[in-house]
This record gives structure tokens, sequence and C-alpha cells, in this order.
């Protein structure tokens, strides 16, 4: 599959994202499942993409309803921006959708992709080379992290519902699990930015080689 973009300047944005890592998590990977059927023109209906969320490792865990909640609320989004349409039904009720191809021209002209992995040095600068190697993994470490981070956190809050009478004891332990939560995020936030700060000088370098070629 491609590598992953920034959504946020992708895809229309929903009026209000949730800071809940797991929840930005969810939305990145949403996004790119859905630029890679507009690349694909493949249809597709609501559960299919759950399915495809489910089956990466960082989401494995993630509850299956409120992937498809999530999905259905994309949709919608998109639906109302014009970017994806309903193509036909499969089964008696399910509807099947199709993104719109303008979606790729935006993505041409608004976000420079970081470059694949084993891409070869033309493709970048020698010297962020390694910064971006770097960088992938790093955001591949951050993930599970951010992860195990969640679920520690989502586990003292049912432990606090369940067994009221200790919550003075397991607060502390989930407020720590929160701040924890919250520097990955943070982490996170610092690594995507730096990657497509990268990838936005990679692409103007690109084009200016590509102009001293036309010029020549």
């Amino acid at each position: 599959m491609s590598p992953r973009v920034d959504p946020a300047t992708t895809l229309p944005v929903p009026r209000r994202r949730s800071q809940n890592p797991l929840f930005r998590m969810i939305a990145e990977a949403l996004d790119h499942v859905l630029l890679c059927h507009a690349r694909s023109g493949t249809r597709f209906s609501i559960s299919d993409v759950r399915d495809e969320l489910l089956a990466l490792p960082e989401l494995a865990d993630v509850n299956p309803t409120l992937l498809r909640y999530r999905v259905r609320d994309r949709v919608k989004v998109l639906k109302q921006h014009g970017l994806l349409n309903v193509v036909g039904v499969r089964g008696r009720n399910r509807p099947l959708y199709l993104m719109s191809r303008d979606i790729l021209t935006e993505e041409q002209n608004s976000v420079a992709t970081p470059p694949a992995a084993g891409a070869s040095p033309a493709d970048t600068t020698p010297s962020s080379a390694p910064l971006i190697s770097h960088l992938e993994q790093e955001r591949s470490r951050l993930q599970t992290a951010m992860q195990v981070a969640i679920s520690e956190a989502e586990h003292y809050q049912s432990l606090i519902q369940a067994f009221p009478d200790v919550r003075q004891q397991i607060s502390p332990l989930l407020e720590a699990a929160i701040e924890r939560g919250g520097r990955l995020q943070g982490q996170w936030d610092a690594n995507l930015r730096v990657r497509q700060a990268l990838a936005e000088t990679s692409d103007r370098v690109t084009t200016e080689a590509h102009r001293q070629g036309e010029s020549a």
C-alpha cells in the first residue's frame, strides 16, 4: 500500500477533530484506506473499510462497533463534500460507495507524499534520507506505545467503574497513563510535522529540477 499522508491536508476534516490519541490514529488510518480506494477506483461498503482497519496491527484490538461508527461518520462527511457517491447496493440494504477521482487531484496539488520505503536516493535529498528512515521507525514505535497507554488507561477506567471503592488508589495510575499518552501524542504530532516538512522540501527540489530540465 502507498505511504500514509497527513489526512488533515487531504480529505475534508470533521468540524471537531478529537484529541484522543486513539481517535486520531483511527482518523489517519481511515483516510489512508479511503485514499487507497480512490486510487484503485474500487467500490466499498462501510463494513469493508471497517474490516481493513481491523486488519491493521495498531487497530486490531479496537472495538469493531467503534470503528464502524467512525467509518460511517467519515463517509457522511465525504458525501456532503461531493467526494464520495453511492454506486450500488450489496445484499438488501448495504450501500456501496465510490470515491471521486477529484480527491486525487487535490492530493497531488496540496500534499507531498513522503518517500516510500526502499525509494532511491534520487527521490529525496541525501541529507534527509537518514532522518526520514529514522522517523518512519519512530512512527511505528510511537503507534505501539500510544496503543499501550490507551489500553492501560481504559483498563484503569473499567476497574474504577467496577470497584468504585478503590478509586482513590487507582486514580493516580489512570492520570499517569493519560499523561504518558499525551506526551506520546505530542511526539507523534512532531514526527508527523517533520515528515511533512521534509516531503514538501523534497517536492520543491524535484519541481525545480524539472523546470531547469525543461528550460535547458
